[in-house]
C-alpha cells in the first residue's frame, strides 16, 4: 500500500442476494478502480474509472439489474477442498 494513497474496503455477502454498487469517478486525472475478488481472493473484474452502477451477484442472475450485471464465478466449478 501507499502512504499517498486513499483506500476503501468492504466485503459483500452475495448469498444473501445481489448487492448494488454505484460510483461516480471524480477526475480522470486521479486513478480509481473497483478491484472485485472473490472469497479464495480470485480477481474475477477490476473495474477503472468505475461511473455508473454495478448489480454483483453469484449463481442466478437477478429479476431486477441496476446498471451492468456482474456475476462472480466464485462458487462455480470449484471444489470445497
Amino acid at each position: 500500500m501507499n502512504n499517498d494513497t486513499y483506500y476503501k474496503l468492504a466485503f459483500l455477502d452475495l448469498s444473501k442476494g445481489p448487492v448494488v454498487l454505484s460510483s461516480k469517478s471524480p477526475s480522470k486525472a486521479r486513478f480509481s478502480s473497483f478491484q472485485l475478488m472473490d472469497n479464495r481472493n480470485v480477481n474475477f473484474r477490476n473495474l477503472i474509472h468505475p461511473d455508473g452502477v454495478f448489480t454483483l451477484y453469484h449463481d442466478q442472475t437477478p429479476e431486477k439489474i441496476q446498471g451492468e450485471a456482474i456475476e462472480s464465478l466464485s462458487h462455480k466449478g470449484r471444489s470445497n477442498g
